[in-house]
């Protein structure tokens, strides 16, 4: 006789019997829990798919990076401590820039990003700043023959720097802040930076810099929203703290502050 697609004869044993009908009822409830199993695995598969849809492709990058510079800049220099002398001389600057950088990208809504840097430079620094710039003319006389007192002039006329020119160390630090969200240029993102600097040859020795605008990118019409230029228009004060010139007056906010534009051109570099 068949039970369960067992086939049963009367040759075997009552103990066979139950043993093969128990291991067909095995398989039968294994591929059960099989399909259960998967059922539940595909289910919590879809809840995480919606749970992380949003932090899907989303990264966060942290890194860091060195950059070292010169700077070199010839000007003339009035020195009338030294027998009212004009010389040439050099604003000679060696610095090194160390970075920490931190890059947050959301992929579901193109182009939004943040983006902050902190970094300190330490540096060369000189009171050329600091120095007041005067127009200077020179006539220099040449002898026509030299036989005779005649003579022919030659004016040189510049500007230059006076006052006592120091070189010493200095350090500048800043926290730099960009965030866009979204690529359409009618919502401009926001740029912030704002830094402390200490120079041992400044008169003002300790300055807080601050800087604050609007961020444009102009992007392709693709998904991934590769940027062709960054624009930001911004405001600037060279110090938020008290300062004074070089002949010891006080220096009015407005007097320190600036606008300008800044122009970011991406170097994408392929796979």
């Amino acid at each position: 006789m068949k039970h369960n697609n067992i086939s049963l004869t009367t040759n075997e044993s009552s103990e066979t019997m139950v043993n093969r009908f128990q291991v067909s009822l095995f398989n039968k409830n294994l591929g059960k829990a099989d399909n259960i199993i998967k059922l539940g695995k595909d289910s919590i598969a879809d809840a995480q798919i919606k749970l992380y849809a949003k932090r899907y492709n989303s990264y966060n990058l942290f890194y860091a990076n060195i950059t070292p510079s010169i700077s070199n800049t010839s000007f003339h220099h009035y020195e009338n401590l030294v027998g009212n002398t004009l010389s040439e001389r050099n604003s000679f600057v060696p610095a090194v820039k160390i970075g920490l950088n931190w890059f947050k990208r959301y992929p579901n809504v193109s182009g939004k990003f943040l983006l902050l840097t902190i970094s300190a430079t330490p540096k060369r620094t000189n009171s050329l700043d600091d120095l007041t710039q005067v127009n200077y003319k020179i006539t220099k006389s040449h002898v026509k023959l030299p036989d005779t007192t005649k003579t022919i002039n030659e004016d040189e006329s510049g500007t230059a720097y006076k006052g006592n020119y120091k070189v010493g160390f200095g350090i500048e630090t800043s926290a730099e802040f960009y965030a866009v969200f979204t690529k359409h240029l009618a919502i401009p993102g926001i740029y912030l930076k704002l830094g402390y600097s200490f120079g041992e040859p400044w008169i003002n020795q300790r300055q807080i810099p601050f800087e604050g605008g609007l961020l444009f990118n102009i992007s392709s019409k693709t998904k991934d929203a590769v940027n062709y230029l960054s624009l930001i228009p911004y405001v600037a004060w060279s110090n938020l703290k008290s300062s004074i010139d070089a002949d010891g007056a006080s220096v009015a906010l407005h007097d320190k502050f600036s606008f300008g534009v800044k122009l970011g051109i991406p170097v994408n570099i392929g796979k």
